[in-house]
């Protein structure tokens, strides 16, 4: 609904490791087109466990190319756009996906309507798409197709 306030996205940095790009908050709300409603304490809070979330899943890929002489990830060769690179647009797209999974059935919440509205049914579509969006954007980072196979 166009409320006719203007939108004021935060000015909060999370501060990433060294390696893998700092990321801004205002760019995720922006970028995901969050609610205004939401608390930027708790949008914050999401962004922040994304990117512990996604480092974590991350550690080996990190360390090998960091023993391939990239001393981080925009140092990485391969297809750029502006100032950013291959590695860290994915890294920012997987970021985003899980934080915004995070905050699907919070928003949803807020829009939640006693009758006729099956949101809080499909918040729970919405978090695993985005979940596997992010698992998607891992994958390419690590070097690995969508989807794969391995013989048990």
């Amino acid at each position: 609904m166009f409320s006719g306030n203007s939108t004021d996205y935060q000015q909060s940095t999370i501060t990433n490791d060294g390696f893998w790009p700092d990321i801004e908050v205002g760019d995720f709300e922006r970028d995901r087109a969050m609610p205004a409603d939401l608390q930027p304490a708790t949008v914050a809070a999401a962004v922040l466990s994304a990117v512990a979330q996604v480092n974590l899943e991350l550690v080996f890929t990190k360390s090998r190319l960091l023993a391939e002489g990239h001393g981080n990830a925009a140092a990485v060769p391969g297809p750029s756009v502006g100032t950013q690179n291959m590695l860290t647009a994915l890294y920012r797209q997987a970021v985003f996906a899980r934080a915004k999974a995070d905050l699907v059935t919070e928003a949803g919440s807020l829009s939640q309507r006693d009758t006729g509205n099956n949101q809080a049914t499909q918040s729970g579509d919405v978090r695993a798409a985005l979940l596997a969006e992010s698992q998607q954007h891992i994958r390419a980072i690590k070097g690995a197709h969508r989807c794969g196979i391995e013989l048990l």
